[in-house]
């Protein structure tokens, strides 16, 4: 599953989805599995401070 090769910090008491901060480096990762189709991008929004991509 995807989720599974997401690294980075794991805001556990979020539920009931996870969210994960990402390094910028995971979210080029995360494009590429957009961007090859292995992924569906259901939100994208930001924050004064954060961007955030629901997968």
């Amino acid at each position: 599953m995807l989720i599974d090769k997401i690294s980075g910090d794991r805001i556990e008491e979020h539920k009931p989805v996870p969210r994960i901060i990402v390094t910028a480096e995971t979210w080029r990762m995360l494009a590429g599995e957009l961007a090859q189709g292995r992924a569906a991008l259901l939100g994208l929004w930001g924050d004064t401070d954060k961007v955030h991509m629901a997968l």
